[in-house]
């Protein structure tokens, strides 16, 4: 039986600043019901990064959020859920959490748990655990962190790795981001700036799951020819380019996660407030019937390997049709 390995994410934190940093990635990444296991030696920088990361969800920089190392917990309000920050050093057995309240101070919480191998089996499996360490060599303030996800957290792990490889590889990685309206589909996107205030965008697409059967033993998706990842969309763009044609740019892709950076062409729409733009439209038509006129390839070159673009089928014009009554 093949194990499944956890994702980890390792990161270099020369400074307290980046320390910081660190925490604003995790902010994004955990909500209400999540569980974080910190753990490292003594001064590993457990409460620092737990300190950042509390300030970070509640929106206070300048909160006092003192360790927990005596009270063995601390509760702190954000506007979408408390958070519960626990210090279980002192804690001798794992029956000693029911006499502090911890399940009742635990629902609807964030769970930041230093020392949490003193819980035993009390914590659940599903949990992002953030392993700090310390080398004299490399200064004072020099940190190494391995956040490692465990169950439900390494899907969201592997998510997070994959927007940020994008992000860095494209060099987009310091850019502000800003979360857009999506489209019909499945997709997200977010508006990237930079300090410069060029603009890309981060396209969001994991892949989907088959639902399930609805006509022929098949899901709607495989009926419709919908797209299960974005491996066709960049298969096209790239064909659609190598056409002269004006699709946008794609800086860089993960096809695993499903996370792309593409090229920003603005805001301007085919319709405005007054209605449909007619010569955008004109121009659109125009363009389809040149592509028809064109003799295309029926496979796309992608990543070493073909994409076949599927046939678009009587079953598939049925089952899109279907969706208007």
């Amino acid at each position: 039986m093949n194990s499944v390995i956890a994702p980890v994410w390792r990161a270099e934190l020369p400074t307290e600043a980046a320390t910081q940093g660190l925490a604003r990635e995790v902010a994004a990444l955990v909500g209400a019901d999540d569980l974080v296991t910190l753990s490292g030696e003594l001064g590993a920088g457990k409460t620092t990064f737990a300190r950042a990361l509390i300030r970070r969800l509640t929106g206070d920089p300048e909160l006092e959020t003192p360790s927990p190392t005596f009270t063995l917990l601390q509760i702190y309000d954000t506007p979408a859920f408390p958070i519960v920050h626990a210090d279980l050093y002192r804690v001798k057995d794992p029956s000693e959490l029911a006499e502090l309240g911890w399940d009742e101070a635990a629902e609807g919480a964030l769970v930041l748990v230093e020392w949490a191998e003193r819980a035993g089996a009390a914590l659940t499996g599903d949990r992002l655990d953030i392993a700090l360490f310390t080398d004299a060599r490399r200064g004072a303030d020099y940190r190494r962190a391995e956040i490692t996800g465990h169950g439900a957290m390494a899907a969201r792990l592997l998510s997070k790795r994959g927007a940020q490889s994008v992000l860095e590889r494209s060099g987009w990685d310091e850019a502000e981001r800003e979360h857009l309206q999506g489209d019909a589909s499945s997709r997200a996107y977010e508006l990237l700036t930079k300090a410069s205030g060029e603009k890309a965008l981060l396209m969001i697409s994991p892949p989907r799951p088959d639902g399930p059967p609805v006509r022929f033993g098949k899901p709607y998706s495989a009926i419709a020819r919908l797209a299960e990842n974005i491996l066709p969309f960049v298969a096209v763009d790239e064909a659609l380019r190598a056409q002269d044609l004006s699709a946008p740019e794609i800086y860089a892709s993960d096809l695993e996660t499903g996370f792309a950076v593409l090229e920003y062409f603005g805001t301007e729409g085919v319709a405005g407030p007054d209605g449909p733009n007619f010569e955008r439209y004109a121009q659109a038509a125009a363009l389809l019937a040149q592509l028809h006129a064109r003799d295309l390839p029926e496979s796309l070159p992608i990543d070493g390997g073909t994409y076949k673009i599927p046939p678009y089928d009587l079953d598939a014009l049925l089952i899109e049709a279907d969706l208007l009554p």
